[in-house]
């Protein structure tokens, strides 16, 4: 009961993020009438999901060694390290585009919707939190690893939230990624609906997909060849650091004044 409370709050909170995404699935889907719109917002619901348990997945200690670049990237903080988790986010989005096309059941899925998906999603993470860092909900992912791995309210649904009564993220800057991003999905669709030739444009989407596992393939072997990365347990906190606890309450009640 208390998670579909703080779950409540926290969609009423972050009402105009929550409206607009709904609005832009609406733009991009409901070409294709109730059905394509129904196909839409269930193909951003399990990218949302799936989102958040490839995240957790990622800090298992049995995902070792195929986690190695992400823990790559809790570790250290360049160039390297951030262009890598793009490509990792790329590999995994895209994954569901090669379901929808390769497995009869999964066809369903909306290849525009996974393409906005992305776009937002690693524009919020590489952008918004690791250049931006609009706020501490990520920053504290990064010390304590199994908490707030988002979306935020995947956190809150799966209990992996970080002091979920005082740090709850306020989503505002997400609404400059989603008009954005709907901007470049919408695009890059009236281009793919306009193109008669698509076979070299397929063709060259194979071959970024391919080229980009074989990147992380190489980039693996590398970093346990060099020895960079251990695998660690990474243990529940017994209690919020004082510190962090008051800063996180006084966000909250910044955000909720908004």
């Amino acid at each position: 009961m208390d998670n579909l409370n703080n779950i409540k709050k926290s969609v009423v909170m972050n009402y105009k993020s929550w409206l607009l995404l709904i609005i832009a699935l609406i733009t991009i889907s409901s070409t294709n009438g109730i059905q394509g719109l129904g196909n839409g917002l269930a193909t951003f619901g399990i990218l949302f999901i799936a989102s958040h348990l490839l995240h957790y997945w990622a800090h298992f200690k049995q995902a070792y060694p195929q986690n190695i670049v992400h823990l790559y990237h809790h570790e250290h903080n360049n160039f390297f390290s951030h262009f890598i988790q793009i490509v990792v986010e790329f590999v995994a989005l895209m994954s569901f585009m090669w379901l929808k096309y390769n497995i009869p059941a999964m066809n369903f899925l909306n290849e525009w919707v996974i393409i906005f998906f992305y776009l937002f999603y690693t524009t919020i993470h590489n952008i918004n939190y690791s250049i931006l860092h609009v706020n501490r909900v990520h920053e504290m992912h990064h010390k304590l690893r199994i908490k707030n791995m988002g979306p935020d309210i995947c956190d809150i649904l799966f209990g992996t939230k970080y002091d979920v009564e005082n740090s709850m993220e306020n989503t505002d800057h997400y609404i400059p990624n989603i008009l954005i991003c709907l901007t470049i999905t919408l695009l890059l669709k009236s281009f793919w609906e306009r193109t008669d030739n698509k076979q070299p444009y397929e063709t060259a989407m194979k071959y970024l997909f391919g080229g980009s596992i074989g990147l992380l393939i190489l980039s693996t072997i590398y970093l346990i060849y060099e020895g960079k990365i251990k695998n660690e347990e990474h243990p529940e906190p017994e209690a919020p650091p004082q510190k962090e606890h008051e800063e996180n309450t006084e966000n909250t009640e910044n955000t909720e004044n908004l």
